[in-house]
């Protein structure tokens, strides 16, 4: 859930194999991640941002839930 006034904003998410490798890769390479991996209903996310700081998601699909 979002704060009351949160600007309304777009997020991008890239399917990965191991969100929380590739959240430990994005801080090796300068990065960070800005909410650690985590399980949600739909997989396991994390929102990663680069040395730049451009924010993203990445998440691994529950195999129930992919197309």
């Amino acid at each position: 859930m979002w704060p009351a006034g949160f600007p309304n904003h777009w997020m991008v998410y890239f399917a990965v194999d191991d969100p929380d490798a590739k959240a430990k890769l994005a801080e090796d390479l300068g990065g960070a991640a800005s909410v650690p991996p985590q399980d949600i209903a739909a997989g396991r996310f994390a929102v990663v941002n680069d040395p730049q700081g451009a924010y993203f998601s990445i998440i691994k699909m529950r195999p129930d839930l992919r197309a």
